[in-house]
């Protein structure tokens, strides 16, 4: 029965065959021969979306160029491209981890240290990474954090957000009064030069807070790693202007501050892959309107194929839903990422479903 389900599910994406659900599991199989695609209803996409994913699941204005690179080549992009064999200082190229989580500080848990802190630090013992940029932290979270991660070797930048405007001096808050931010955990012996900046992201006027996007660089090993949490949709307000506005402004932060440096960026961006404001991060070989410089480490070969094409991944964020009168939690939307310059090769990603935080923590191996 597998079989046959995976047979069906790539003639769905390759001949546009719509399969309709009804009666539980599945109801009726409609055909549809390739060149009659533009017969399908919104209600037969909708249907075709839940079961094959792809273009279908895109206005139809939007399918035929949704697909992007075809995902049997997602894989290739692993691979370092012209990658130097030593860093600045000499020293060798070395397989290192990274991680971006959304901690869910402030909205989650008020502001207190436990058990999210402890959370982070069985993390970070048990996967030893380089680098991991958290979102929606309370600073006294990261305060416990610092203190309980010392001993292992590791440092903690907090950059709180600003609040109103950029140079008002007032900062966003958690439920308990600590100033609400982002912050990054890394190695203190990854570098003896290791730089602490926090950059602007120009979110427009009408959102009271700021976003900026804190990095750890260093010149010797010439490479930076930064966080970021885009503006969040609303329920009477999509906000893709602001998240636009504000990946526009990464990017270039990027590419005038870091210019030359491997680049390593995780964060929640809080918008899916296909997301015009994620076109300012991927790569033009993902398709569908990719304008950047990056390669995104769980859409190499890792993800589901929902979208067809690369621009893809794991799942990450969950969700309360009622279905048959029955409140039930689903993993929804991919919202967290991790990008990579092209020069840095990929080893295998994967997802923490962190049972403390409404998103999952996200994982990546790379040589860099």
């Amino acid at each position: 029965m597998v079989g046959i389900w995976a047979w069906l599910r790539r003639c769905g994406q390759r001949y546009a065959v719509p399969l309709v659900l009804a009666g539980g599991i599945m109801g009726a199989v409609v055909l549809a021969s390739p060149g009659a695609a533009g017969a399908v209803t919104d209600e037969m996409r909708r249907a075709l979306c839940t079961v094959f994913g792809g273009t279908y699941c895109a206005p139809p204005e939007e399918a035929a160029v949704l697909g992007g690179t075809e995902r049997e080549n997602c894989s290739e992009w692993a691979g370092a491209e012209e990658a130097p064999p030593a860093r600045a200082d000499g020293s060798r190229r070395e397989r290192q981890r990274i991680g971006t989580f959304n901690i869910y500080g402030s909205l989650g848990h008020a502001g207190d240290a436990e058990p999210i802190v402890s959370t982070v630090v069985d993390s970070v013992k048990q996967r030893t990474p380089v680098f991991l940029g958290l979102q929606e932290v309370c600073e006294t979270q990261s305060f416990a954090l610092a203190a309980r991660l010392a001993p292992y070797g590791y440092n903690v930048y907090f950059d709180p957000t600003p609040k109103d405007s950029y140079d008002s001096g007032e900062y966003a808050t958690c439920k308990n009064g600590a100033r609400f931010g982002n912050a990054i955990v890394y190695r203190a012996d990854f570098a003896d030069d290791i730089a602490k900046s926090s950059h602007d992201l120009n979110t427009p006027d009408g959102q009271s807070t700021k976003r900026r996007a804190p990095c750890v660089s260093s010149e010797s090993k010439g490479a930076v790693f930064c966080t970021a949490h885009l503006t969040a949709k609303s329920e009477k307000d999509d906000r893709e202007a602001e998240r636009r506005a504000e990946a526009a402004a990464l990017k270039d932060v990027l590419a005038e501050k870091y210019q030359g440096m491997t680049v390593l960026l995780g964060g929640d961006l809080n918008d899916e892959p296909v997301s015009a404001a994620l076109d300012d991060f991927y790569d033009p070989r993902y398709g569908a309107g990719a304008d950047g410089d990056l390669k995104e480490a769980d859409s190499v070969g890792q993800g589901s194929g929902r979208n067809g094409g690369c621009r893809d991944g794991a799942l990450t964020l969950r969700v309360i839903e009622e279905r048959s009168g029955v409140a039930v939690e689903v993993t929804k939307f991919k919202l967290d990422y991790l990008f990579v310059s092209n020069d840095v090769e990929i080893h295998g990603t994967e997802v923490d479903e962190d049972r403390v935080s409404d998103h999952n923590s996200l994982w990546s191996d790379v040589t860099f």
